[in-house]
């Protein structure tokens, strides 16, 4: 914010499930959170605001996109196969 640009995303990891998070301001407006790949865990808490949701593993992928309307970032959640 001090270099005057909004915060739009916060990755976050460690929490062993894949969510997706919109926030209001200020700060980031959305939380994507990937599992990383060390055993899932179930979810804790009902996020306010929470899109999505899933108890397992796997990873985000986020894609900057330019359009006629400017820039914006767009997030993926893939969820992981189970491994025996």
């Amino acid at each position: 914010m001090e270099a005057g640009v909004d915060v739009q995303l916060l990755l976050a990891g460690h929490e062993h499930s894949l969510q997706l998070i919109e926030l209001a301001g200020p700060g980031p407006r959305l939380v994507a959170i990937a599992g990383g790949g060390s055993g899932s865990r179930r979810l804790r808490s009902e996020s306010e605001g929470r899109l999505f949701a899933h108890e397992g593993l796997g990873f985000a992928r986020v894609d900057l996109l330019r359009d006629g309307f400017g820039e914006r970032l767009a997030v993926s959640l893939y969820a992981s196969p189970r491994w025996a």
